[in-house]
């Protein structure tokens, strides 16, 4: 990604630099396994055989091939990553597929309401019911609020009997 006031050419310079910095450290570490003692047989072999059996030349190209090797590597470890990147992301987006199922509606709003109704329409009745058996206007007042306490209380009992079902 070009940066504020980078041309291409100044893009192509930098991957250059980037490389030849990665190159080195590529060397330094097949030298480092020499000096320590460490040998790929296989790639010593190769390096033999393309040298005519020359020490001092095959260890100048075991170098190489082994620079080549560890490329390889990180080669095949980006692909095996860019994979298993690839299976994250495939499972990631399958678990959104998968729709999440919406829980039931135990009351459709019909039935909430069919509740209500025969709840206040039993509210009223109650009402009716305590009044006529409270023996008239003298022992028990008919008000507004008395009214309203049977059938908020009849409603309540219509709604919690529909839901309990």
């Amino acid at each position: 990604m070009r940066g504020v006031g980078m041309s291409i050419f100044d893009d192509i310079r930098a991957a250059g630099a980037t490389f030849r910095l990665t190159e080195e450290s590529l060397y330094a570490e097949a030298f480092r396994e020499i000096e320590s003692g460490q040998r790929r047989d296989g790639i010593w072999a190769k390096a033999l055989v393309e040298s005519d059996m020359d020490q001092v030349k095959a260890g100048a190209k075991y170098i190489k091939l082994r620079v080549q090797s560890l490329k390889d590597e990180i080669t095949v470890f980006i692909a095996e990553m860019k994979k298993a990147e690839a299976a994250i992301q495939t499972a990631r987006i399958s678990q959104k597929a998968i729709p999440t199922p919406k829980p039931a509606i135990r009351n459709p709003p019909l039935s909430a309401l069919r509740g209500t109704a025969w709840g206040i329409a039993a509210g009223i009745g109650s009402f009716i019911v305590f009044a006529l058996t409270a023996g008239g206007r003298s022992q028990f007042e008919f008000n507004v609020t008395t009214f309203l306490f049977f059938v908020v209380t009849g409603a309540v009992i219509g709604l919690t009997l529909i839901r309990g079902r």
